[in-house]
């Protein structure tokens, strides 16, 4: 219950900032509104996506097309139950603070206690750098949020003895590359290093070898 209550809060408390604020939407954001919103209306039937109209639009806004398309597909199934607007668009981001919020307590809990990974939600929570990204329709809140989900599910696939948190690592890399095309930079160098400590204590199996194929064909 606690858990639930630290996330309900937040949320109403960004959805209270977002019913107040007034403030106009700087040019990442209207970038990132741009193209999510082209692509709901391709899927919705309302425009025909196509590689040279997106190439039209990036070339237009003299803005480089390296950012893969996730997270704005995300704010999809937001804009198909309560239309197209700004603020239906950040909401997006309570999504992925959830993802966050549920990566940090499993990590914790994981490594530490329950009542530990409590603590760290609630703290999480209450950093003003990631309460302010929260509340503008950017890429990086995802992206931290994809990275601890990678890390909580690569520490639950107990360096990939676990067939099924395996596949899911993979998975879950796959979205977080979805995100921003760094992402392997940040998580891989973090992964490889949990998988080499664990190779000094304990000895290789074959079955790890197996899954962790598994998770890079996923």
């Amino acid at each position: 219950y606690a858990l639930a209550i630290i996330i309900l809060f937040f949320i109403l408390l960004q959805i209270n900032w977002l019913i107040r604020d007034n403030t106009p939407i700087r040019w990442d954001e209207s970038w990132n509104l741009l193209v999510s919103n082209y692509y709901y209306n391709s899927f919705i039937g309302n425009e025909e996506l196509s590689y040279d109209s997106m190439e039209s639009l990036y070339s237009y806004f003299r803005y480089g097309s390296y950012y893969p398309p996730f997270f704005k597909v995300a704010s999809i199934p937001l804009y198909l139950i309560f239309g197209f607007s700004p603020d239906i668009a950040t909401i997006t981001n309570l999504i992925f603070y959830i993802v966050l919020i549920l990566s940090v307590f499993f990590i914790t809990k994981k490594i530490v206690s329950s009542e530990a990974g409590l603590l760290a939600c609630f703290l999480v929570s209450t950093i003003p750098y990631l309460i302010g990204l929260s509340r503008f329709y950017l890429l990086d809140f995802s992206f931290i949020s994809m990275t601890l989900l990678g890390i909580a599910i690569f520490i639950n696939s107990e360096n990939f003895k676990n067939r099924k948190y395996s596949i899911t690592f993979g998975i879950v890399f796959g979205l977080g590359m979805l995100t921003r095309i760094n992402y392997f930079l940040i998580l891989g160098p973090t992964i490889l290093f949990m998988i080499l400590l664990y190779s000094l204590k304990l000895k290789w199996s074959l079955n790890q070898t197996k899954n962790l194929i598994f998770s890079a064909l996923f």
